[in-house]
């Protein structure tokens, strides 16, 4: 494989230039990719409007990866003129 090349060479072959280019470019590309999505960590506030809106429910704190457990999914209801 070309992973198990002889990197320390003197001069790298044109397979492993692009390899290690490729190496540099795919995650570049991966992270672009990522920062267009939108944000779903966003805390909804008092003041919104938010009925009919089904929303998920997961820990109020900790760390991002505590935040991305889904404890349930709920939807927000009018209380009927409160």
């Amino acid at each position: 494989m070309l992973r198990m090349s002889n990197w320390s060479a003197q001069t790298l072959t044109a397979e492993q230039l692009q390899y290690a280019a490729l190496d540099v470019i795919v995650p570049l590309d991966i992270y672009k990719h990522l920062c267009e999505l939108p944000n779903l960590t966003p805390r909804l506030e008092s003041s919104e409007p938010a009925s009919d809106l089904v929303v998920d429910v997961v820990p109020p704190d900790g760390s991002p990866v505590t935040l991305a457990t889904l404890a349930g999914t709920a939807k927000i209801v009018s209380s009927g003129g409160a």
